[in-house]
């Protein structure tokens, strides 16, 4: 008998299909012989009611669609920032901003995507006591600039200064918002208040990273978030590649066991270490013998 618990989830249900690799929900899984060549675990970044096993709505849980990295699709079918462990690989699950071809490295987009002009140092509006519910509601100041609906979804919303500062949450959904009318809005977040908030509290808020994700530039504009699997098409979704082995292009010759970061001369390209000190480290060259403009076989260590 297979091990319910090894591949997408328990809930597979196709396991017992002698002699063959069986394929629960794009995620292939062990079959009576005990063999999985692949397997795999999603992990939703967030659980608020009944189970998460996907991220269509059906009752009080969700249904996963297919999660197989080598897809994409025009519409959603998972949150954002979703984690796939897929065998010795981890992906996330992002929208591009922007059509990329496999093996770039990509980073979150700029800071003019990341939060509107005036979504950050927002006091809140009344005083927000502590809460003990899987959700909360905290209303926020937007400083002349409004919000259309659910633009922070998935997104974070933290405190900054003053009373409850250092707490942070997941955003789950925000009404359209005109400030003119309104100056304040709600933001609806995952999981409680632990710290009453003040109206001299101040909180900012940002978009998903995995949101609009853009070729790496050579000049930092935002964090890496992964490396593109398969050539990915502009404003569609689809699983980016974090850690464990993958090709990656290589804006310099790159050497056997050494570390790269990202090129400061070719635009999503790694770069061998050089020893900058505020430049993050994207992986270990597997490879030897690359040269510039070709791809490597990079150990990701993204996350």
């Amino acid at each position: 008998m297979a091990n319910p618990m090894y591949g997408q989830n328990k809930f597979d249900n196709t396991l017992n299909v002698k002699g063959r690799l069986n394929k629960a929900s794009g995620i292939p899984v062990q079959d009576d012989s005990g063999i999985a060549p692949v397997g795999g675990l999603i992990m939703p970044p967030h659980v608020t009611t009944g189970f998460w096993n996907g991220a269509v709505s059906s009752g009080a849980g969700h249904n996963f669609a297919d999660a197989d990295p080598y897809s994409e699709s025009s519409t959603k079918l998972f949150p954002l920032g979703t984690r796939l462990d897929y065998g010795d690989r981890v992906f996330r699950y992002a929208k591009m901003n922007g059509a990329v071809t496999a093996g770039k490295l990509l980073q979150g987009g700029p800071l003019g995507d990341v939060h509107a002009t005036n979504h950050t140092d927002m006091n809140a509006t009344a005083q927000t006591a502590v809460t003990t519910s899987d959700t909360s509601d905290i209303s926020v100041e937007t400083v002349g600039t409004d919000m259309t609906a659910n633009m922070y979804e998935d997104g974070y919303l933290w405190v900054n200064d003053a009373d409850g500062e250092g707490q942070s949450w997941r955003v789950k959904s925000n009404p359209a918002h005109t400030h003119s009318s309104d100056p304040s809005v709600v933001i609806t977040v995952y999981g409680k208040i632990n710290f009453q908030l003040e109206t001299t509290s101040e909180l900012s808020i940002v978009r998903n990273p995995y949101l609009d994700v853009i070729v790496a530039p050579t000049a930092e504009t935002s964090a890496i978030v992964g490396v593109t699997n398969i050539n990915m098409t502009d404003d569609y979704f689809g699983w980016i590649q974090t850690r464990g082995p993958k090709a990656c292009l290589a804006g310099e010759t790159l050497v056997l066991g050494h570390r790269v970061l990202r090129s400061d001369t070719d635009a999503g390209a790694v770069m061998p270490d050089n020893s900058d000190d505020l430049t993050p480290q994207v992986g270990q060259v597997m490879g030897s013998s690359v040269v510039d403009a070709e791809y490597a076989l990079i150990y990701l260590t993204i996350e």
